[in-house]
């Protein structure tokens, strides 16, 4: 069986942001979308692949796991505010 990578998207940066919009810290008058753009080279995608990968086979469970990542990654660098 062959695993496909899980390729993170400004969609996946965009989801998270409004999965956790009361704890965004500053959004300086940006769109969620603006922003997924702006972070999206910020975001270590084979950390997110792995992750993706470690939550199981199914294509939810890996897309939780991608998102609870980008989740962790925000945090990280200050985006979002825990």
């Amino acid at each position: 069986m062959i695993s496909t990578a899980f390729q993170v998207t400004e969609i996946d940066i965009e989801n998270v942001l409004r999965d956790y919009s009361l704890r965004v810290t500053d959004t300086q008058g940006k769109s969620f979308e603006m922003m997924a753009a702006e972070v999206l080279d910020e975001i270590d995608s084979e950390r997110v692949e792995k992750a993706a990968l470690d939550s199981g086979c199914d294509l939810d469970e890996q897309t939780q796991g991608a998102h609870d990542e980008i989740h962790k990654i925000l945090v990280e660098i200050g985006v979002l505010e825990f």
